[in-house]
């Protein structure tokens, strides 16, 4: 609640501008986490171990305001330069009431639903895929 309360009366940033800042060129930690993310692209290509990454919108607002785009885009870009499939989530809350996807009211956090509805969509890009698809008559395609 102190935290909430001091967002709300402009001691602290609100949540949109914490998070932007996180991923802002000046930011020594944006910048470790690219270096980082490089290190572990290059050793997963070196060792042919096949990565993805896979971006979780932050869930106050998934929805067409979704304040995160840039963000998305700044990680997407990464991983396609690198030759690294991303899936995104963020279109698989469409329609989704943000406040029933957050542990309780006052944590954002993903709570079972939100799970279940990440886990559907990373079953839909990467598994469904690949499984042999049955034609109406029964056979294997």
């Amino acid at each position: 609640m102190w935290d909430a309360l001091q967002r709300t009366i402009g001691l602290k940033s609100d949540y949109k501008d914490y998070y932007l800042n996180l991923y802002s060129d000046t930011n020594p930690g944006w910048q470790k986490c690219q270096e980082a993310l490089k290190v572990l692209i290059d050793k997963c290509q070196t060792e042919n171990i096949k990565l993805v990454i896979v971006l979780i919108p932050e869930l106050h607002q998934p929805d067409e305001n979704y304040a995160f785009g840039k963000i998305h885009k700044l990680i997407s870009h990464i991983g396609r330069s690198n030759h690294v499939p991303v899936i995104d989530l963020l279109p698989e809350f469409k329609g989704v009431v943000p406040r029933s996807l957050w542990v309780s009211p006052g944590d954002q956090h993903p709570n079972a639903k939100a799970h279940a509805i990440m886990a559907n969509g990373i079953y839909n890009h990467i598994v469904q895929p690949i499984i042999p698809q049955k034609t109406h008559s029964g056979n294997k395609q």
